[in-house]
């Protein structure tokens, strides 16, 4: 009995380190939103302007306005994992081993890279552009310090996350202009491409075809246009970093046409109609984030570890996610995003 009680107070703290530790994006979390049952409430605090003040006379009067925006969760995941009361038996501590894999591998890159994509959507400033070497990112870099700049965005506490085969390649040019490049930033943080998209996809783990659950590069769960290949009513295709539905069904001529970023194409003898959808996820090269520009939160909650019973000879661990993240409308200037062409 004292086992059921004390096994999920040292997993939760054990997965409360694992995602301080692993999570690229707990750099950026704050208090500005606050959890209140199921919900997240985000303090919004507003002030009158400078008035006019002449000798001797008194300061005018200002109101101050704070009030607390209601919104529910945008992101709720989560995964429940049956362990064998004979394996724990033989194994000791593998529902701990369960616990760290799923959050090392699943769990935060996924948090990671909803977070990324959210923000690099709504970026005050955006660029694309294909990096030749490490010293054009660089430069890239140094303009968008520039920006920053010139948007009167804080100096201080500003956050570069970078590609993390980039950030090695900048490491490597060991010149003055770039130590002091990247001396201005309070924190470097290298990102792995594979969560570093400008959108991806959350698989949904029980519809077929999505049971692995997890994220993908949004566009990479559809083909690619094929060449003389019988497209039939409402299939999807990715092509040219964009996305398309087939409203027409027909055979595809021998080669591609050219990729509209709006209304419809036609393939074929004419009969084939793709209509676009929306753009792809995009590799993000870096992005420059002020953590004033986010209100981000998480909680998780866990279910207790489920003792072997009558019915379930097994320990059943789970584990849920749900939390808040966006870019605040005004201060959208904090957040600068360079993506690949």
């Amino acid at each position: 009995m004292a086992n059921s009680i004390t096994l999920p107070v040292s997993y939760l703290q054990a997965l409360d380190l694992m995602y301080k530790r692993g999570a690229l994006t707990a750099a950026l979390d704050n208090a500005e939103a606050t959890m209140v049952g199921n919900e997240f409430k985000i303090k919004k605090v507003s002030v009158q302007g400078p008035g006019a003040m002449g000798t001797n006379a008194a300061y005018a009067s200002g109101d101050v306005t704070v009030a607390w925006q209601s919104v529910t969760p945008d992101y709720d995941r989560g995964r429940k994992f049956f362990i064998k009361a004979t394996d724990e038996l033989e194994l000791g501590g593998l529902y701990m081993d369960v616990a760290a894999e799923y959050e090392r591998t699943a769990s935060i890159p996924e948090v990671d890279a909803y977070r990324f994509a959210k923000y690099a959507a709504g970026a005050g400033t955006t660029v694309a552009a294909n990096l030749a070497d490490a010293t054009a990112l660089l430069t890239a870099i140094n303009t968008a310090q520039g920006v920053q700049d010139t948007n009167e965005v804080p100096t201080e506490g500003r956050i570069l996350y970078v590609e993390a085969s980039k950030y090695r390649a900048i490491q490597a040019l060991d010149t003055t202009k770039s130590r002091e490049t990247l001396k201005e930033f309070a924190q470097i943080i290298p990102v792995p491409q594979g969560r570093f998209y400008t959108k991806v996809y959350l698989n949904d783990g029980t519809t077929q075809g999505q049971t692995v659950g997890g994220f993908i590069r949004q566009g990479s769960q559809y083909s690619e246009f094929e060449a003389s290949h019988a497209y039939s009513l409402n299939d999807m295709i990715e092509a040219d970093g964009k996305i398309y539905k087939v409203t027409t069904a027909g055979t595809s001529g021998s080669t591609a046409p050219t990729w509209p970023t709006s209304g419809t194409v036609t393939n074929g003898a004419g009969a084939l109609v793709f209509t676009f959808q929306e753009t792809s996820g995009i590799a993000i090269n870096f992005m420059i984030i002020h953590p004033t520009a986010v209100v981000q939160a998480m909680k998780r909650v866990v279910s207790s570890i489920d003792a072997p019973n009558a019915d379930y000879d097994a320990y059943r661990v789970g584990n849920h996610k749900y939390g808040y993240c966006t870019v605040k409308s005004n201060k959208i200037k904090g957040i600068y995003a360079h993506t690949a062409a």
